[in-house]
């Protein structure tokens, strides 16, 4: 089991032409997050495999969030930025990122397959946000540089994918 804290940050647009307004809704914001990951790894025969359970969640940050009806035109073109970065925590915004993925050596790669799950909702001047995504993952994975200052013992005749 591994815990700690990470820093996210998160720029992004969404572009609607049925919104009067604002065409296009920007979302930028900073928070501090509480991460929490579980690591187990089970042989099958001779062969490893490394299952992870990783949570990430925000416990404070920033956010941009203009008022409802405030125009882009307002804030940047008027300078009318009074109130347009709030304050988020756990009172006004949930977000959670979910990632579970099976590790399986091949040569001296490995493979990862995963799911990932993000939840994200915000409350802020009444306006409520909701984003929900599911992706599955497929890639490769391969250490370059390791952290303890030496080169991990290769016990297993591949390389050590962060583990």
């Amino acid at each position: 089991m591994l815990t700690g804290a990470s820093l996210k940050g998160m720029f992004g647009f969404v572009y609607n032409t049925q919104s009067a307004n604002n065409p296009i809704a920007t979302h930028i914001d900073i928070d501090l997050n509480a991460s929490v990951m579980g690591i187990y790894t089970f042989w099958i025969k001779n062969y490893p495999l490394t299952c992870r359970v990783q949570t990430d969640f925000p416990l404070t940050g920033v956010l941009f969030s203009p008022a409802y009806g405030q125009s882009y035109y307002e804030i940047f073109g008027l300078g009318n930025t009074s109130g347009i970065v709030s304050f988020s925590s756990l009172h006004n915004k949930f977000a959670m990122r979910n990632n579970v993925s099976l590790d399986f050596p091949v040569w001296k790669f490995t493979l990862r397959m995963g799911y990932l799950n993000t939840l994200y909702t915000t409350n802020i001047k009444h306006i409520k946000t909701n984003y929900v995504s599911h992706n599955l993952m497929i890639g490769f994975v391969k250490e370059f540089i390791t952290f303890s200052g030496k080169k991990m013992i290769n016990e297993h005749g591949y390389q050590s994918a962060y583990y």
